[in-house]
């Protein structure tokens, strides 16, 4: 299986490599959304992953947080909604 990867870079300006799981789209509060991960688990044995605003600038993209609580729950409740989809 091929999986998409993306350059990172972390607060401390460490660039990763992280890989793309999906990105969606919410048109209600017009924003793209990227989950990916980095390959780290959590204490539980888990995979951590990541959820990511995909902001267009000109001809190039950036991460970003989630500007609001709204956007975070949008986000969340997709994600969701696509990781039950898939396991079905």
């Amino acid at each position: 299986m091929t999986t998409r990867t993306i350059r990172i870079e972390t607060p401390s300006r460490e660039v990763l490599d992280a890989n793309v799981l999906c990105s969606f789209a919410i048109p209600r509060i017009s924003q793209n959304f990227v989950v990916y991960s980095i390959q780290e688990d959590t204490q539980d044995g888990y995979s951590r992953v990541y959820i990511a605003a995909l902001r267009k600038h000109g001809q190039r993209y950036s991460l970003g947080g989630l500007d609001s609580e709204l956007d975070w729950q949008a986000a969340i409740q997709a994600f969701r909604q696509i990781v039950r989809d898939t396991t079905l």
